[in-house]
């Protein structure tokens, strides 16, 4: 995923309307998704706002809801509906009703977008200054790889300056409901269930050390899970995610 994060899914189907959606926010990379096919292409890790339309895919707003989550864990969603629609109990940040207007959909979009950058921010902030510690930690049995020591100390300053200047940009509110989610992360992290652990949804192992996550000669898990579909591996500390297979294509609805 590219950071900052600036990619944004219209899935209207409504070509025009989206088209016209994608025009408001062309300072960002949008994409319009006009069928259950282009969905399919576009929904991707790097998507951080969808704009979904509640009768996009003939009502079937809440599967692709789903297929949202599982494969963007970290994205935020705007609903639209027509005025004379029920108020549909979709799990979304935000809902406008129709007819949308530029001001305050450019206004929603740019809001959602710093949320899941800070978001995005502090995690990689935090899995830096992990890293950092792994190499204070074993500084004294090998000798430290001081270029990539360095790039890690760089890396923390930078991302401590963009939080710092994120935090300018957005309300309180805002920043409460992004440490709202960390701590729910952590809630998750923090909770030996077995339950978890043992989800169909975990992978075999770890892929960026190779280690099995079936447990260890302690009975231990060699992982810890994040969120639904987010593991982080107990050897390395690598954070890797897995959707559940039967969302991995929007056409198969």
């Amino acid at each position: 995923m590219n950071f900052p994060a600036d990619s944004v899914v219209v899935f209207e189907e409504n070509r025009t309307r989206g088209e016209l959606y994608s025009l408001w926010l062309d300072e960002y990379d949008v994409d319009v998704a006009a069928t259950k096919q282009e969905a399919d292409a576009e929904l991707d890790g790097a998507v951080v706002v969808a704009v979904l339309n509640q009768g996009f895919a003939d009502g079937a707003a809440s599967k692709l809801l789903e297929i949202v989550r599982s494969r963007a864990p970290l994205c935020r969603v705007v609903a639209t509906r027509e005025r004379s629609d029920p108020f549909p109990d979709l799990n979304v940040d935000h809902q406008l009703v129709k007819p949308v207007f530029e001001e305050e959909l450019v206004d929603l979009v740019e809001t959602l977008l710093c949320r899941a950058n800070y978001h995005l921010a502090l995690s990689r902030y935090y899995q830096t200054n992990v890293d950092l510690s792994s190499f204070e930690v074993h500084d004294g049995d090998h000798p430290p790889d001081r270029t990539e020591y360095d790039e890690l100390q760089q890396r923390a300053s930078k991302l401590q300056k963009f939080i710092a200047s994120l935090t300018k940009e957005m309300e309180q509110e805002d920043i409460r409901a992004v440490k709202r989610d960390i701590l729910l992360e952590r809630d998750i992290e923090e909770t030996h269930s077995t339950e978890k652990i043992d989800s169909k949804y975990r992978p075999r192992k770890c892929t960026n050390c190779g280690q099995r996550w079936d447990g260890n000669a302690d009975g231990e898990p060699g992982v810890t899970q994040l969120g639904a579909y987010v593991w982080r591996c107990g050897g390395c500390g690598h954070v890797q995610m897995a959707a559940d297979p039967s969302h991995q294509h929007v056409n198969r609805w």
